[in-house]
């Protein structure tokens, strides 16, 4: 599978897929990032990026296979390239991650450009121009790992953001031990994830969506718990049924897990854009 950084902070967060040998890395950016990089003239403002884009068609050839997976941040001026870059994989099986920043620390031009990225993914994913849009929000990503010392505090955030990523691709390609995961309707393809506290039964979104209209739970369990524990289906049954009123409908996986500790994750999705009273 590829994966494509686009600016700084999507490239950081794509690098971690380096240790995973199921990906192919590359890298869009103004910097070199090292094997896999197309390296850009660097311009101060998104409209210059836009104006000198590449045609990106040699890049595009030189992805194996038909599933890309692109992760970009508004906070990265060199963003604003990946609608001429989605221009040239229509022929492909793409999914995008976006990243919201924190816009309190943006520069008015970077807001701008955050904002206008943001809100053209969606409509482009909405239109069908490729598969679905994932919607990130750093300080929800923070809030949910807590406090983080200074140094090291970007690793920690992008290795959760490639990890759980990484983590959904493995369940999208197991089959569940009970439960049926299909993709979600086609005008659903506005998309969030969140973790699945298994004790409270809490849920912690990494980007709130407002209008939910399909959920689906992924149950990650101990594979001892799974053969002793008669109790735990109709535990998890309550608590879908108890969700039914948020979603117009719901699906769930369960996956035997080797870990002592059982943990789960939730998807989100909608047809409807996300405009974020913040701005």
């Amino acid at each position: 599978m590829n994966i494509v950084g686009v600016g700084g902070a999507g490239c950081k967060v794509v690098k971690q897929f380096t240790k995973y040998p199921q990906y192919t890395v590359h890298y869009i950016d103004h910097v070199s990032h090292g094997k896999g990089s197309l390296t850009l003239k660097k311009y101060d403002h998104p409209e210059k990026y836009e104006e000198n884009a590449p045609d990106f068609t040699t890049f595009v050839e030189h992805l194996e296979g038909d599933d890309v997976i692109i992760v970009t941040c508004g906070a990265s001026i060199v963003s604003s390239i990946i609608l001429r870059l989605l221009e040239k994989m229509q022929d492909k099986s793409v999914t995008v991650h976006y990243i919201k920043p924190d816009l309190a620390m943006l520069s008015k031009v970077k807001t701008l450009n955050e904002r206008l990225v943001r809100n053209v993914l969606q409509h482009f994913a909405r239109s069908g121009m490729f598969n679905r849009v994932f919607l990130w929000d750093n300080q929800c990503v923070e809030n949910i790992i807590g406090d983080v010392p200074v140094i090291g505090f970007w690793d920690t955030m992008n290795d959760v953001i490639s990890s759980t990523i990484h983590s959904l691709n493995v369940f999208d390609n197991t089959e569940p031990v009970m439960g049926q995961m299909g993709p979600p309707g086609i005008t659903c393809r506005i998309s969030s994830v969140g973790i699945k506290d298994m004790e409270s039964n809490e849920e912690k979104m990494f980007f709130p969506l407002d209008s939910v209209r399909e959920s689906c739970y992924i149950y990650n369990i101990n594979e001892e718990r799974l053969k002793e524990s008669t109790g735990l289906l109709k535990k998890i049954k309550e608590d879908l049924k108890a969700k039914l009123s948020e979603s117009l409908n719901i699906s769930f996986g369960i996956f035997p897990s080797s870990y002592d500790r059982d943990f789960g994750y939730v998807l989100k999705h909608t047809s409807f854009i996300q405009n974020q009273q913040q701005e």
